[in-house]
């Protein structure tokens, strides 16, 4: 064979969904058209079929003068018809639309030519497929003619200068396959690359409730085909897959069920990809979500009128979408696992509300009557209570410019009243809420009503989970939810998709670009490619249901753990999430899946024309399957345990290899940390798990001073209870106490007098100030640096992490990157008490904030005095100080208020206490998501003695007040609690009812001020 240029091929691609929108593949093509494009420009065109809408998206042209145009006017002369133009989508490729219907006399030849030449029947009967042959017999028809005049002239076929152009021809699915077994026949010379995306035959056995995956090697494929009268077809997608030079599928998953039912194996996989368009300010995604959830919210509010019982704000979207294929897109699991999360978050008794959005299109006869009810007597009351609103801020206003007294009673009208009243009652009604927002053509039929039925999720008050089903796909002119599908999507908080046959998945892969979690299976591809690349995909938002190897019900129950676990996060988590689930988009982007493509195409070439590469390296076929390298857990700096071993010199060397091992030995320390001897104790376990935090650090520091050291504790306190205070007081350990104020500004002043005094009456070797959570270090550092000639010098800032409960409360905040940045060491505390993988998701998020600072864990008895003192920290120095001012950027005076929630309770010496069991009863219901720390002073009736009370995501201790300066301070105290937390607002009863014991007393809450 002369050899060709396959370095500037033409490629020609061909699907029956070339600007004709049918189904998926018509969004696989359209999205690659730009980096297709890009590689090849104009040798670049698709060929499709002739559609009605096609004129609509093609500007048409004449082809470009040359060998083209040639071949299609000789076809022209023999009666076809065709259009070539440009598409009008991003690229504006080349595209050539054969009309079928203009070669309707040649059907019996080409099918009577079919059965001869490659043994594929074709009955009459088969539109879809008469169509198929007629589309097949064209392109042949086309390629056939146009490949022979690219042929150079064999006497200079030596000199790479004159070398033809090599065609690469690339089909997708069976509807285009007619014309491979063709060009095979006849020696027409160009490369063929066959695409299949989801198998005829195992479409159609999932669709018959077949047992599809265990019982793929056991088909009789033949018979299957035929007893479904899909022979012929199957015949046409066999040939194709059989005769093309490169066969691809579009995952996995498929192409195991591809070597089975076609029986013949990829050479590789072409998963789908889109084009991902990235907001130049990164909180733009969320910015969209908080929108378009609020025009949810008002859908929500007018469907569920008259039981609008729920809060929205703890409320999540959930939501499926796609073709009304109940078994095979996992609805019926999906409703199963909803019935049983309902009795979850009942049992729990959460204050989540889950409402469920099935996304289907069905037949129907119109919209609900109680759903457009709804919608209307909400839209009556929001524009009545605008008028109102108008009306009493005129009045104000006028009243107000006059300088007469306001009276609220006088502002709301007797008529503005009574119109209100006729808008609330409008608002009752005795029926529950539709499940439906349609009138079915066959309610009693449907399977996803019978379903709900069956579960009897009818949206009754007491659920938790609400079901609304849409029969009817969703645009921005619907009456009722006025959302095109993708800002509804972008609206809800998790995608939910347990397919059981899904060859690709753009329902997933589309949330993952928006940044909406999404739940997906082993069994579809996108869930098995996302399974590949990336090492723990739920860290991402991405949770992937085992149904190849769980039987049904343990499957149901894993999609339940997933729903309820992420109804179980906070708002601040769920925001982090979506931001890693968005960083994935990258990830699916053309610009890398079309690499893919490119392979597929190279592996063609060489396999028709290996001897016209100038290398002299064939390369393996094998290169099409890539090597697993999975994306690692989120972060933003290297990994952490090879950061961690640079840093602090504590990691084997070997640790390397041993994590490409496949079973993971534990990771083995080079050196162990410095030996940590204290004084024992015999304080319970859970006692112990508590006092883990700051205080309970520096105590274990203190304890290991010897006796001679003199060291002081300066404590800024939250709020007025200095419990942490009198905890280190109990250990005789000299302590001034900062309250009702944040060091860094509120008190700063008053540092320096504190300071003074601590060394006037301790004359302590060493001071260790401990700041309140909220506190920046610069402030509190420049101040000590101007003590320096008092006799003060800034030692050391240290920084302490609880890895127990850091997920938790994980913050980005700017005070939360400040504190890690400004600081000389950051000590990892309680780390034994979490797994390895939470230990990593800690310690990433930690190097988001700061790379460079080392990270020390905390031993059993806390860290060593060596580590600590004597790092002689440089940073504020007051060198530094004399050239930048310390401007507002660097701290806000009222950042302690942007932190949290605080419920203060103080009362006085009352005949009556609370029992030990009703103190533990209250702490039991307090939530450990929203309640953050409880901790002050309470009087127990068992012996009628002041306790100091402890308590902090979900466990606490009391320790009995035995100082006697503490004892005579707190002698008239019965109760002096400070909460700590948020959205208290919602708990102040609950506190109020289990602290004061039906006694008076004073509940006094501060919000936070959060941006």
């Amino acid at each position: 064979m002369p050899q060709r240029d396959v370095y500037n091929p033409l490629l020609f691609e061909i699907a029956w969904e070339v600007a004709n929108k049918v189904g998926g593949i018509y969004t696989v093509i359209k999205t690659k058209v730009p980096v297709t494009v890009h590689e090849f420009g104009d040798r670049y065109c698709l060929i499709g079929p002739l559609s009605t809408g096609a004129t609509m998206e093609v500007e048409q042209l004449e082809p470009p003068a040359g060998n083209i145009r040639d071949t299609l006017d000789g076809m022209e002369a023999q009666g076809v018809s065709y259009l070539f133009g440009r598409w009008l989508v991003e690229g504006a490729p080349y595209v050539l639309l054969f009309d079928t219907n203009s070669v309707n006399n040649r059907l019996d030849e080409w099918k009577g030519d079919l059965w001869t030449s490659a043994g594929i029947p074709s009955p009459t009967h088969d539109h879809e497929m008469n169509n198929s042959i007629l589309f097949g017999y064209l392109v042949a028809w086309f390629l056939g003619d146009l490949a022979p005049k690219y042929n150079a002239d064999p006497d200079s076929s030596s000199s790479a200068m004159v070398r033809s152009p090599t065609i690469i021809a690339h089909f997708h699915e069976w509807l285009a396959g007619v014309a491979i077994p063709l060009c095979k026949s006849r020696r027409i010379d160009l490369t063929t690359i066959f695409t299949t995306h989801a198998t005829l035959l195992g479409r159609y056995l999932c669709a018959g409730s077949a047992d599809f995956y265990n019982n793929l090697r056991n088909f009789d494929v033949d018979k299957e085909a035929g007893d479904r009268g899909i022979y012929h077809r199957y015949c046409i997608e066999r040939a194709a897959a059989h005769c093309s030079d490169v066969f691809t599928t579009v995952s996995h998953i498929t192409a195991y069920e591809s070597e089975h039912l076609l029986k013949r194996k990829p050479d590789g996989v072409l998963p789908n990809g889109l084009n991902v368009v990235k907001f130049s300010a990164v909180h733009e995604f969320q910015n969209k979500h908080a929108l378009n959830k609020q025009k949810i919210n008002d859908f929500v509010r007018g469907h569920f009128y008259g039981h609008y019982d729920f809060d929205l704000e703890n409320t999540v979207y959930f939501f499926t979408a796609g073709r009304y294929e109940y078994q095979n897109k996992g609805v019926d699991m999906l409703l199963e696992s909803l019935a049983r999360l309902n009795y979850r978050l009942k049992a729990a008794r959460s204050n989540t509300t889950v409402v469920a959005f099935v996304v289907m299109p069905a037949a129907t006869h119109s919209f609900n009557v109680e759903a457009l009810k709804g919608q209307a007597v909400t839209k009556q009351l929001r524009e009545t209570v605008n008028d109102v609103q108008d009306r009493i801020g005129r009045k104000i206003y006028e009243k107000a410019l006059r300088g007469e007294e306001l009276n609220p009673e006088d502002w709301l009208s007797d008529e503005d009243k009574v119109l209100l009243k006729r808008r609330m009652f409008a608002l009752k009604r005795s029926t529950l809420p539709p499940i439906v927002t349609h009138n079915m053509v066959d309610d009693n039929s449907d399977s996803i009503i019978d379903h709900l039925r069956r579960l009897q999720l009818y949206n009754k008050s007491e659920d938790r989970v609400k079901i609304i089903f849409h029969p009817e796909f969703l645009n921005a002119n619907n009456p009722l939810l006025g959302l095109d599908y993708e800002d509804f999507v972008r609206g809800c908080h998790l995608g939910v998709f347990p397919s059981y046959y899904e060859p690709w998945g753009y329902t997933p892969a589309e949330c993952t670009v928006m940044g909406v979690p999404s739940v997906t299976t082993n069994l579809s591809g996108f869930g098995c490619f996302m399974d590949e690349n990336i090492e723990n995909c739920e860290d991402y938002g991405i949770y992937i249901v085992d149904r190849r190897l769980k039987s049904v019900d343990e499957s149901i129950e894993q999609l339940c753990d997933f729903m309820f676990r992420f109804c179980s996060k906070t708002r601040r988590q769920r925001i982090n999430q979506r931001n890693r689930t968005e960083r994935l988009s990258d990830l699916l982007d053309w610009k890398r899946m079309g690499l893919e493509y490119m392979k597929a195409r190279q592996l063609a070439l060489r396999r028709v024309y290996p001897d016209s590469f100038l290398d002299d390296d064939e390369e393996d076929e094998e290169d099409m399957m890539p090597i697993p390298m999975k994306i690692p857990k989120p972060l933003s700096a290297p990994a952490s345990p090879r950061l961690r071993r640079q840093l602090n010199g504590y990691f084997d060397q070997d640790e390397e290899e041993e994590e490409e091992e496949e079973d993971r030995a534990p990771i083995r320390l080079r050196k162990e940390f410095p030996a940590l001897r204290g004084r024992g104790g015999e304080g319970s376990r859970e006692e112990e798990l508590l006092r883990e935090g700051k205080t309970t650090t520096i105590l274990s520091l203190l304890k290991q001073l010897p006796a001679e050291y003199n060291a002081c504790l300066l404590k800024n306190e939250f709020g007025d209870n200095a419990v942490d205070s009198q905890l280190a007081k109990e250990t005789n350990i000299g302590v001034q106490e900062m309250v009702n104020g944040c060091l860094c500004c509120v008190l700063v002043g008053q540092m320096k007098l504190a300071l003074q005094e601590l060394k006037e009456k301790y004359n302590p070797d060493r001071i260790i100030i401990e700041t309140s959570g909220s506190a920046f270090p610069a402030p509190i550092a420049w101040q000590i640096r101007e003590m320096e000639n008092e006799g003060f010098v800034l030692d050391s800032i240290v920084t302490v992490i609880d890895c127990q409960n850091f997920m938790g409360y994980e913050d980005t905040s700017y005070t939360a990157k400040l504190q890690a940045q400004y600081t000389d060491v950051i000590l990892l505390n309680k780390h034994e008490q979490v797994s390895e993988r939470d230990l990593d998701l800690v310690i990433d998020h930690v190097n988001e904030l700061n790379t460079d600072t080392p990270k020390v864990k905390c031993g059993e008895n806390g860290i060593s005095p060596d580590l600590i003192f004597g790092l002689d920290t440089q940073l504020f120095s007051v060198a530094y100080n004399k050239t930048h001012k310390l401007e507002e950027n660097i701290f806000d005076p009222k950042h302690q208020e942007n932190e949290v929630d605080l419920i203060q309770v103080i009362q006085s010496r009352q005949e009556t206490s609370l029992s030990k069991e009703q103190l533990i009863q209250f702490l039991d219901t307090m939530p450990k998501d929203d309640i953050y720390r409880i901790k002050g002073f309470i009087r127990l009736d068992q012996d009628n003695q002041l306790y100091i009370l402890n308590h902090a995501f979900g466990r606490h201790t009391l320790t009995r007040v035995e100082h006697q300066e503490t004892m005579d301070e707190t002698k008239d105290v019965q109760t002096r609690i400070t909460v700590m937390g948020q959205d208290l607002r919602m708990y102040m009863d609950k506190v109020k009812k289990g602290l004061l014991n039906g006694n008076d007393g004073e509940v006094t809450l501060t919000k936070a001020h959060r941006h």
